[in-house]
This record gives structure tokens, sequence and C-alpha cells, in this order.
């Protein structure tokens, strides 16, 4: 049986240009501050210093940039996270995975802050959820015989979720050092 997130791997994101980072930089600095909406190419250009034709270079509009935003973050997480699907490696090992994505989630603090806090890009939530049910699930094989498989998945994929976005806004209530155990627990717990 496929596993039904697999489309996830689907994303295309390769490396980027100085003028793209650029424009990520400066729609994560805008998106923090007022929704996609409300954002136009030429506060943008502004914002990333660049110019309007360059920005037409690579896209036609604010939304494909966002998308782009999106797409490359969440393929640079499923990467990250591509050797956990192995079902040798044993949770308590789980924390070499979060650290490593928690570092990338400081590295890109403003991008997670901007879509998970500022204003909340629900487009790019889902993505995140199906790329953590597809590793999930990839490694949890016994866990597709489950009724409540997708129910399970969801509710782990939102709290993965809901803890970077607790951490994100409340920094210093956030014991990363003790974080193992409770990952453990939890991951433990869906082995089962």
């Amino acid at each position: 049986m496929r596993n039904p997130y697999s489309s996830i791997n689907e994303l295309k994101a390769g490396k980027i240009t100085a003028a793209q980072e650029a424009l990520f930089d400066g729609i994560i600095q805008l998106w923090k501050r007022k929704p996609i909406y409300k954002i136009s190419v030429k506060e943008l250009i502004q914002v990333s210093n660049i110019a309007r034709s360059t920005f037409y270079v690579y896209y036609q509009n604010i939304d494909e940039l966002v998308e782009d935003v999106e797409n490359y973050h969440i393929f640079n997480l499923i990467n990250l996270n591509q050797y956990l699907m192995n079902p040798e490696i044993k949770s308590e090992v789980y924390l070499i995975y979060y650290q490593e994505t928690i570092d990338y989630v400081q590295k890109h603090k403003n991008l997670f802050y901007a879509f998970l806090i500022a204003n909340i890009n629900n487009r790019f939530i889902r993505k995140w959820k199906d790329a953590i049910k597809y590793h999930l699930l990839e490694r949890e094989y016994p866990l597709r015989n489950n009724n409540n498989c997708h129910l399970i998945l969801e509710m782990v994929a939102s709290e993965v979720i809901a803890a970077y976005t607790f951490w994100l806004t409340n920094p210093y209530e956030v014991n990363l050092n003790s974080l193992d155990k409770v990952v453990s627990q939890t991951l433990k717990s869906i082995e089962s």
C-alpha cells in the first residue's frame, strides 16, 4: 500500500539565487507585519532591494513567491528528516532528529514566526503536517492497519507544530535540555 502522504516528496526546491534569497527575506519581513493580500510587489521590491524586473524573472505574483518559500523550507525539512524512516532507529535516538529540526527552526525563526504566529499560513502548516505524517507512516508501517491511523497522524503532526509554535511564542518557558524525554515518550506511544 502506497503512503498517502508520499506526494509531499514531489515538492521541488533547488538552490536559490541571491535575488531569490533577498525576496524570501523580504516577503517574510513583510508577512510578519501584515497578511499576504496586503503585500504589494512594489513594497516587496523596496524591502528586498531588488528591481521589479528581477522579481518578474522568477515570479508572476506574490503568491507564487510565497509558495516557493514554503516549498523550499518543507523540502529542506523533509531531507533533514529522511533517515528517520529507518525502523531500526529507536525512539531514544529521535532527539537527534528533533535537535536538527530545532536548529533549523531556530536558524529560520523569522519564517516560522511569520507563518505560525504573526499571520498564520495554513498552506505551509498543511505541507509540514503532510511531511511529518509521511515520515511517521513510513517508519511505523504497522500503524497503517490501525482504524484511526489518519487521526493519530493528524494529532501527532498537529502536536509537533503546536509545540514549535509554543516554543516560538514562549521561548523562556521551554527547556530544550529535557525535551528528549517528552519526545521519546510521545513517540513510544505511537510505536505501541
